[in-house]
């Protein structure tokens, strides 16, 4: 029996994380070093200017996750107790390791090791955050667990447009463009979660996911991209470009398993899908160095670069997270 789009795309999730992970380097690549270093990257620019998309697969796929978990109706410590020690040890000694660089304040790094400096705008206060998208997904889950047991568990569709609305509503009022634009294709995952089981045909939304994709490509480059981004279309078309997108990709990998050299580079794929996270964080502040020092380094050498410090942040983590638990046995 054939497996569902809902299924192929946790089969392969990691593969699936491992293409956001490199478009989202792609994107960065291009922004911050592409005008005076990799300039032939603009060669590429319709297929990678909009590889922040790359964090709307992340979301999406997140969503989806912590619905199902979510469904096992797991106690409040063991779900946070998971999304932890999953994301905040490699958090830590990256960000750890980038203010020992640039010689930051404690102060600076108080707000960014904690998390909180990306919601002090709120307050009026701007300071130093390098990783938005860690502060955003652990809001995610401290929403996650209450919207899910007292509203979404009654009435997922009617909890999602709601939900989905308010968070675009205080986009336009909020300085968390980041977060707030993400929310929509955030409870969207979830409520994929729900459709696990479930056959459809993934055509319409392939053809809806490029449609939407070339659109906004053509509007950047006939308008320019701040009619997009001023009015926040751009987050907006990524809720009809990353269900279709991913679903599309599933589809890919799975084609390449059933092949004998396919088989292989799935499998490679999956190695880097597995640091998808620390690849995402690594790759940041080495590009970020890259651009401040003046360092010269060929494309294919950052990346591989990000990918080396990214298995040695994961496996420093997962040593860590050893060690404490055998200081809680003991």
């Amino acid at each position: 029996m054939s497996k569902t789009p809902i299924e192929l795309s946790l089969e392969y999730r990691s593969q699936i994380m491992s293409f956001a992970a490199f478009w989202i380097l792609c994107s960065h690549s291009i922004n911050i070093c592409g005008e005076n270093l990799w300039t032939y990257l603009y060669y590429f620019k319709p297929l990678i200017a909009y590889g922040w998309g790359g964090v709307d697969i992340f979301f999406f796929l997140s969503g989806l996750g912590i619905g199902l978990s979510l469904k096992k109706n797991p106690s409040t410590a063991q779900f946070f107790s998971k999304r932890f020690n999953r994301i905040f040890p490699a958090f830590f000694i990256v960000v750890t390791v980038e203010h020992l660089l640039y010689n930051d304040s404690i102060l600076k790094y108080f707000w960014d090791v904690t998390m909180l400096g990306y919601w002090t705008p709120l307050l009026g206060y701007a300071t130093k955050n390098t990783f938005w998208y860690v502060s955003a997904a652990f809001a995610f889950y401290l929403l996650s667990y209450p919207y899910y047991k007292y509203y979404f568990s009654k009435r997922p569709l009617l909890s999602t447009l709601i939900i989905s609305v308010i968070g675009f509503s205080l986009y336009y009022i909020l300085p968390l463009d980041l977060f707030l634009g993400r929310i929509p294709i955030y409870f969207m995952g979830m409520f994929a979660s729900q459709y696990v089981h479930k056959c459809f045909k993934i055509f319409p939304f392939g053809i809806l996911a490029i449609a939407v994709y070339m659109t906004i490509c053509y509007v950047a480059y006939r308008y320019g991209g701040r009619i997009l981004t001023d009015h926040g279309l751009h987050f907006f078309a990524f809720i009809f470009i990353t269900p279709g997108l991913v679903f599309l990709l599933a589809k890919c990998f799975s084609f390449l398993d059933s092949i004998k050299i396919g088989k292989l580079i799935v499998r490679y794929i999956d190695v880097i899908g597995r640091v998808s996270l620390e690849f995402y964080l690594v790759h940041w502040v080495l590009l970020c160095a890259i651009d401040a020092l003046g360092w010269y380094l060929p494309w294919g050498v950052f990346i591989l670069l990000s990918l080396t410090f990214a298995y040695m942040v994961h496996w420093t983590a997962k040593g860590l997270d050893k060690l404490e638990r055998i200081r809680l046995k003991y």
